[in-house]
Protein backbone atom coordinates (compact mmCIF):
# COMPACT_ATOMS: atom_id res chain seq x y z
CA UNK A 1 0.00 0.00 0.00
CA UNK A 2 2.91 2.52 1.17
CA UNK A 3 4.35 2.13 -2.73
CA UNK A 4 0.62 3.30 -4.28
CA UNK A 5 0.16 5.71 -1.63
CA UNK A 6 3.48 7.76 -2.76
CA UNK A 7 2.78 6.90 -6.15
CA UNK A 8 -0.89 8.61 -5.67
CA UNK A 9 0.15 11.72 -3.80
CA UNK A 10 3.37 12.39 -6.60
CA UNK A 11 0.64 12.11 -9.38
CA UNK A 12 -2.19 14.63 -7.40
CA UNK A 13 1.29 17.00 -6.89
CA UNK A 14 2.12 17.10 -10.07
CA UNK A 15 -1.81 17.85 -10.97
CA UNK A 16 -2.05 20.16 -8.85
CA UNK A 17 1.98 22.27 -9.78
CA UNK A 18 0.46 22.34 -13.39
CA UNK A 19 -3.04 23.34 -12.37
CA UNK A 20 -1.45 26.16 -10.22
CA UNK A 21 0.99 27.30 -13.20
CA UNK A 22 -2.34 27.94 -15.53
CA UNK A 23 -4.08 30.01 -12.62
CA UNK A 24 -4.05 33.67 -13.06
CA UNK A 25 -2.18 36.28 -11.12
CA UNK A 26 -5.37 36.98 -9.25
CA UNK A 27 -5.77 33.88 -7.60
CA UNK A 28 -2.63 33.92 -5.92
CA UNK A 29 -2.94 37.45 -4.59
CA UNK A 30 -5.96 36.18 -2.81
CA UNK A 31 -4.62 33.34 -1.34
CA UNK A 32 -1.63 33.10 1.65
CA UNK A 33 1.47 31.77 0.69
CA UNK A 34 0.86 29.55 3.77
CA UNK A 35 -2.82 28.15 2.52
CA UNK A 36 -1.05 26.89 -0.66
CA UNK A 37 2.12 25.69 1.39
CA UNK A 38 -0.72 23.43 3.29
CA UNK A 39 -2.81 22.45 -0.09
CA UNK A 40 1.06 21.52 -1.90
CA UNK A 41 2.60 19.80 1.54
CA UNK A 42 0.08 19.26 4.19
CA UNK A 43 -2.79 18.30 2.36
CA UNK A 44 -0.90 15.62 0.12
CA UNK A 45 0.44 14.19 3.92
CA UNK A 46 -2.72 13.75 5.08
CA UNK A 47 -4.24 12.02 1.85
CA UNK A 48 -1.28 9.80 1.85
CA UNK A 49 -1.70 8.69 5.37
CA UNK A 50 -5.60 7.98 4.40
CA UNK A 51 -4.16 5.96 1.90
CA UNK A 52 -1.62 4.25 3.82
CA UNK A 53 -3.38 4.00 7.15
CA UNK A 54 -7.45 3.98 6.68
CA UNK A 55 -7.36 2.83 3.34
CA UNK A 56 -6.74 -1.62 4.46
CA UNK A 57 -8.43 -1.01 7.28
CA UNK A 58 -11.40 -0.08 5.24
CA UNK A 59 -10.80 -2.94 3.11
CA UNK A 60 -10.58 -4.98 6.24
CA UNK A 61 -14.14 -3.70 7.65
CA UNK A 62 -15.97 -4.02 4.66
CA UNK A 63 -14.69 -7.79 4.49
CA UNK A 64 -15.99 -8.92 7.46
CA UNK A 65 -19.11 -7.09 7.71
CA UNK A 66 -19.71 -8.80 4.11
CA UNK A 67 -17.66 -12.22 4.61
CA UNK A 68 -19.40 -12.67 8.05
CA UNK A 69 -23.52 -13.09 6.90
CA UNK A 70 -21.81 -15.50 4.20
CA UNK A 71 -19.94 -17.71 6.73
CA UNK A 72 -22.97 -17.82 9.58
CA UNK A 73 -25.74 -18.15 6.27
CA UNK A 74 -23.66 -21.62 6.23
CA UNK A 75 -23.22 -22.31 10.03
CA UNK A 76 -27.12 -21.39 10.68
CA UNK A 77 -29.70 -18.49 8.43
CA UNK A 78 -30.80 -17.32 11.62
CA UNK A 79 -27.09 -15.92 13.12
CA UNK A 80 -27.11 -14.07 9.60
CA UNK A 81 -29.97 -12.12 10.61
CA UNK A 82 -28.95 -11.60 13.71
CA UNK A 83 -25.52 -9.91 12.35
CA UNK A 84 -27.36 -8.29 9.58
CA UNK A 85 -30.06 -6.69 12.17
CA UNK A 86 -26.95 -5.02 13.87
CA UNK A 87 -25.24 -3.10 10.64
CA UNK A 88 -28.35 -0.66 10.08
CA UNK A 89 -28.18 0.30 13.98
CA UNK A 90 -24.32 0.81 13.25
CA UNK A 91 -25.09 2.92 9.94
CA UNK A 92 -26.38 6.40 11.74
CA UNK A 93 -22.89 6.19 14.07
CA UNK A 94 -20.95 6.06 11.24
CA UNK A 95 -22.60 9.05 9.37
CA UNK A 96 -22.11 11.11 12.42
CA UNK A 97 -18.47 10.16 12.12
CA UNK A 98 -18.34 11.23 8.91
CA UNK A 99 -20.35 14.82 9.20
CA UNK A 100 -17.93 15.51 12.21
CA UNK A 101 -14.97 14.51 10.67
CA UNK A 102 -15.62 16.02 7.49
CA UNK A 103 -16.29 19.75 9.46
CA UNK A 104 -13.37 18.97 12.03
CA UNK A 105 -11.11 18.40 8.80
CA UNK A 106 -12.29 22.01 7.01
CA UNK A 107 -11.48 23.75 10.35
CA UNK A 108 -8.33 21.55 10.65
CA UNK A 109 -6.72 22.79 7.01
CA UNK A 110 -8.22 26.12 7.54
CA UNK A 111 -5.86 26.51 10.73
CA UNK A 112 -3.38 24.42 9.18
CA UNK A 113 -2.72 27.54 6.67
CA UNK A 114 -2.62 30.19 9.09
CA UNK A 115 -0.29 28.26 10.91
CA UNK A 116 1.88 27.62 7.60
CA UNK A 117 1.50 31.61 7.28
CA UNK A 118 2.41 32.42 10.33
CA UNK A 119 5.61 30.18 10.17
CA UNK A 120 6.51 31.88 7.00
CA UNK A 121 6.36 35.46 8.07
CA UNK A 122 7.48 34.22 11.06
CA UNK A 123 11.00 32.79 9.61
CA UNK A 124 11.22 35.56 6.83
CA UNK A 125 11.06 38.18 9.01
CA UNK A 126 13.04 37.41 11.36
CA UNK A 127 15.90 39.59 10.39
CA UNK A 128 13.93 42.94 10.78
CA UNK A 129 12.23 41.81 14.10
CA UNK A 130 15.73 41.21 15.18
CA UNK A 131 16.98 44.36 13.90
CA UNK A 132 13.68 46.00 15.75
CA UNK A 133 14.13 44.10 19.01
CA UNK A 134 10.38 42.52 18.32
CA UNK A 135 11.29 38.68 18.23
CA UNK A 136 9.42 38.28 21.41
CA UNK A 137 5.87 39.55 20.65
CA UNK A 138 6.34 37.76 17.33
CA UNK A 139 7.15 34.53 18.65
CA UNK A 140 4.17 34.98 21.43
CA UNK A 141 1.91 35.08 18.75
CA UNK A 142 3.51 32.71 16.62
CA UNK A 143 2.96 30.23 19.81
CA UNK A 144 -0.30 31.70 20.64
CA UNK A 145 -1.49 30.27 16.53
CA UNK A 146 0.26 27.21 17.07
CA UNK A 147 -1.67 26.49 20.56
CA UNK A 148 -4.87 26.96 18.81
CA UNK A 149 -3.76 24.50 16.13
CA UNK A 150 -3.34 21.74 19.03
CA UNK A 151 -6.49 23.04 20.90
CA UNK A 152 -8.54 22.40 17.66
CA UNK A 153 -6.83 19.32 16.36
CA UNK A 154 -7.36 17.85 19.74
CA UNK A 155 -11.18 18.80 20.02
CA UNK A 156 -11.65 17.24 16.38
CA UNK A 157 -10.18 14.13 17.27
CA UNK A 158 -12.46 13.64 20.68
CA UNK A 159 -15.57 14.96 18.60
CA UNK A 160 -14.50 12.03 16.28
CA UNK A 161 -13.91 9.20 18.47
CA UNK A 162 -17.59 9.48 19.99
CA UNK A 163 -19.61 8.49 17.19
CA UNK A 164 -16.79 6.02 16.17
CA UNK A 165 -16.91 4.27 19.16
CA UNK A 166 -20.48 4.08 19.44
CA UNK A 167 -20.44 2.27 16.10
CA UNK A 168 -18.20 -0.36 17.44
CA UNK A 169 -20.07 -1.38 20.12
CA UNK A 170 -23.04 -1.92 18.10
CA UNK A 171 -21.02 -3.96 15.90
CA UNK A 172 -19.28 -5.66 18.97
CA UNK A 173 -22.65 -5.90 20.44
CA UNK A 174 -23.80 -7.85 17.29
CA UNK A 175 -20.86 -10.18 17.61
CA UNK A 176 -22.07 -10.70 21.59
CA UNK A 177 -25.78 -11.42 20.31
CA UNK A 178 -24.21 -14.22 17.89
CA UNK A 179 -22.68 -16.24 20.69
CA UNK A 180 -25.32 -15.63 22.42
CA UNK A 181 -28.59 -16.90 19.98
CA UNK A 182 -25.91 -19.76 19.13
CA UNK A 183 -25.58 -20.77 22.36
CA UNK A 184 -29.62 -20.55 22.77
CA UNK A 185 -29.86 -22.71 19.59
CA UNK A 186 -27.16 -24.87 20.47
CA UNK A 187 -28.83 -25.84 24.17
CA UNK A 188 -32.52 -26.17 22.58
CA UNK A 189 -31.05 -28.46 19.97
CA UNK A 190 -31.71 -26.55 17.11
CA UNK A 191 -28.09 -26.32 15.47
CA UNK A 192 -25.03 -28.28 15.66
CA UNK A 193 -22.11 -27.82 17.98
Amino acid sequence: VWPTANYMVKKLRILIGEHLRKLSMGYFSEKTTGSLNTLVADEMQLIQTIIYQAFPDFIVAVTFVTLTPLFLLFIDWRLTLVRMAVIPAAAPFYLWQKNVLARGLKKRSDSLAVVNSEVIEYVQGMEVLKAFKQTGEQFKKFNETLKKFRDMNIHVTVKGELPMTLAQMVIDLGLCLILLFATFFLLGGTTSL
